[in-house]
């Protein structure tokens, strides 16, 4: 069940994407929609030591970057607002300042599920960052994540979920299913061999299809034989079933230990050309 929608408000292209998907969410749901925009004074105008102290001229410039940065919150808003409002769903606004990933925590904590773009480009900002930052937020304990790029379906009519027998894949799709996103969606279930658990593949997903028809969910699914290129052959499964969103689980361990993902969760948020919905 969901209640809340919070839906990052960038720069990026996929804003307006975003924006669609977060409500047609949000209605089949019944849930309010929260537009969320960071101002991260930091990041648009640091302030530098100076010898001599800091100049009037210094002051009025970053006074005029971050009026900047408010003024492109306010822009993107709008569509968001709009679209909620058309929809008959109750819309909140949060325009805040300070440290990005603080401010998301504190924003999230009373919220079921975060919509934002697979590239993030927070107001004021001169470039987007990496998809990195999806799962690094992911990692801050924000989750489940719908991470949209431009194009993105707004309704997708069939979902790819991706399982290597480990516990971060389950979870995801149980969280999909427990909180009833895409419920008219067609759920093709892929795992590639052999399983990380060892087990074989075809039980692993037998397994899966079961829990997923408990929830009234139509299946399929399909076993990929050892391929040499894993993110490869999962975007072309992807692609054969016309699979409009993904669902993928993304291990925080090894970011908490090593400080970096591996390269698969980041080259599929990186490529897949729909909504991927990330948890661990």
């Amino acid at each position: 069940m969901i209640k809340r929608v919070l839906v990052g408000v960038c720069q990026s292209p996929a804003q307006n994407d975003m924006a669609a998907l977060a409500v047609d969410i949000a209605k089949r749901a019944g849930a309010d929609v929260t537009g969320l925009a960071v101002v991260d004074a930091d990041r648009i105008a640091p302030v530098s030591p100076a010898v001599t102290g800091v100049y009037s001229s210094q002051i009025k410039q970053r006074e005029n970057e971050l009026a900047a940065a408010h003024d492109q919150a306010n822009v993107h808003m709008a569509p968001l607002r709009k679209a909620a409002e058309a929809a008959g769903l109750p819309f909140h606004e949060m325009k805040l300042e300070g440290d990005s990933a603080d401010v998301l925590q504190d924003a999230w904590r009373f919220q079921d599920l975060f919509l934002m773009a697979n590239r993030p480009w927070p107001p004021g900002e001169r470039t987007a960052m990496q998809v990195t930052a999806v799962l690094r937020l992911i990692a801050s304990g924000v989750r489940p994540v719908i991470a949209v790029p431009p194009g993105a379906a707004e309704a997708p009519k069939t979902v790819m979920v991706a399982l290597s027998g480990s516990l971060e894949c389950a979870k995801s799709m149980k969280n999909l299913l427990q909180m009833a996103i895409w419920p008219d969606a067609h759920l093709h279930l892929v795992t590639s061999a052999p399983c990380k658990t060892g087990e074989p593949a075809g039980q692993l997903l037998e397994h899966a299809a079961a829990f997923a028809q408990a929830y009234g969910r139509q299946t399929s699914t399909q076993i990929i034989e050892r391929p040499a290129d894993r993110t490869g052959a999962l975007l072309g499964a992807a692609d054969e079933v016309g699979a409009e969103a993904l669902v993928i689980g993304s291990s925080y361990k090894r970011f908490l230990a090593v400080q970096r993902f591996g390269s698969h969760a980041q080259e599929l948020l990186q490529r897949f050309p729909g909504a991927v919905f990330v948890s661990h």
